[in-house]
């Protein structure tokens, strides 16, 4: 009988790790598609700027994005930003 529930255990324990890489794996992508759709945002977020604010110059665009996320009140959504515009330099 011992034998039985020492089974017992690792059969829940691969169906618990079993759960777990299924959830991360979701997870991934979904992060994935979060953060293609956020890059594309930030490449088009030249039409929703005025070009008076940009001045032409890509390190002014980057200087104005970075303020903004800045100001916003979530800080880890403004760190992916931030992080997002760094890997686009």
């Amino acid at each position: 009988m011992y034998e039985y529930s020492e089974q017992d255990e690792l059969t829940l324990e691969f169906r618990r790790e079993r759960s777990v890489r299924r959830a991360a794996a979701i997870l991934e992508a979904k992060q994935r598609r979060i953060r293609a759709d956020l890059k594309q945002l930030l490449a088009h977020i030249s039409l929703l700027i005025p070009a008076s604010a940009l001045q032409g110059d890509r390190g002014s665009k980057l200087m104005l994005l970075e303020d903004a996320a800045e100001r916003l009140r979530d800080e880890n959504f403004s760190q992916l930003i931030l992080d997002i515009l760094r890997e686009g330099q």
